[in-house]
């Protein structure tokens, strides 16, 4: 409403015109279908336990397809160690768990 209000100032003002204007927005229908609300939408933090040897927690994404490379690989895979912030990028030929798996243990172990 005040962004309203203050982007009508520029061009215009009469006594009352704040009221006047929060009145109007209120009844108007178009503009309670386009309001953005300002409730509270994010969840609160939770507190983790750090992890105290480095790869005990680890974060992996995936990302592709990607341009086929030589060997067949469309897509990457990286792994990032929560303690060390140590990151592994490996590249894979498809998606799956047992592929994702097996580039996770021969590449870090």
């Amino acid at each position: 409403m005040n962004r309203t209000y203050y982007r009508m100032k520029l061009f215009i003002t009469w006594p009352g015109m704040k009221k006047d204007l929060e009145e109007y927005v209120r009844e108007c229908e178009i503009c309670q279908k386009n309001k953005i609300t300002q409730n509270e939408t994010k969840l609160p933090v939770k507190i983790t336990t750090a992890p105290e040897i480095v790869w005990e927690k680890c974060a992996l994404d995936i990302v592709g397809p990607l341009s086929q490379t030589v060997d067949g690989h469309r897509y990457v895979v990286t792994f990032q160690g929560e303690l060390s912030k140590f990151t592994l990028v490996v590249p894979i030929g498809q998606q799956d768990a047992m592929t994702i798996a097996r580039a996770f243990v021969k590449k870090l172990f």
